[in-house]
C-alpha cells in the first residue's frame, strides 16, 4: 500500500531492502581483501581559493560597472531634463519678447504720438514749421533749450 495519511513507514519504496547472501565459494586472496561496506558519504567538493577569490573579483567588478552605467543614465537623463526645462523658459520668454514689441510698435505709432502730444499741450504748428523750414533731418531729437528757427 502506497502513502496513507502521512504516514511513510507504508511507502513500498521507502522500505530498505534486504540484503542478498551470496554463498561463498570462492576463496579469498590476499590481494583482493574486502572491507565492511561503509556507507559512502557523499563526497564534499571544496573549491579552491584561487577560483573562489576570481569568482569574487568578478562579481565586485560586475557590480562596480553596473553602478557606474546606472550613475552614468542617471546624470544623462538630469541633464536632458534640465535641457527641457531651459527650453520651456526660452520659449515663455520668446513669447513674453513678442508681446513686448507688440506693445512697443503700439505705443510708437504716430497716431498715438500725437493724440498723446495733443493731451499734454503740444501745438501742432511748431512741428508743422520745422518740416516746411527744409532742414535736413538728422534722426536725432533736438536739444533742449534751442529754438528752431524759420
Amino acid at each position: 500500500m502506497a502513502y496513507y495519511q502521512g504516514n511513510l513507514a507504508l511507502d513500498e519504496k521507502k522500505r530498505p531492502q534486504r540484503r542478498k547472501v551470496v554463498p561463498q565459494t570462492q576463496k579469498k586472496t590476499t590481494k583482493q581483501q574486502t572491507y565492511p561496506s561503509r556507507k559512502q558519504q557523499p563526497r564534499v567538493s571544496t573549491i579552491p581559493t584561487k577560483v573562489k577569490l576570481t569568482r569574487l573579483a568578478c562579481v565586485a567588478l560586475i557590480a562596480i560597472v553596473s553602478v557606474l552605467v546606472m550613475w552614468r543614465y542617471t546624470q544623462l537623463y538630469q541633464t536632458s531634463m534640465s535641457i527641457k526645462d531651459t527650453q520651456q523658459k526660452i520659449k515663455a520668454l520668446q513669447s513674453e519678447a513678442s508681446t513686448l514689441r507688440q506693445q512697443v510698435e503700439i505705443l510708437q505709432s504716430p497716431e498715438r504720438l500725437q493724440q498723446k502730444a495733443l493731451e499734454l499741450g503740444f501745438s501742432q504748428s511748431l512741428s508743422k514749421t520745422a518740416t516746411d523750414t527744409g532742414n535736413k533731418k538728422t534722426g536725432k531729437p533736438a536739444k533742449q533749450g534751442t529754438a528752431i528757427k524759420p
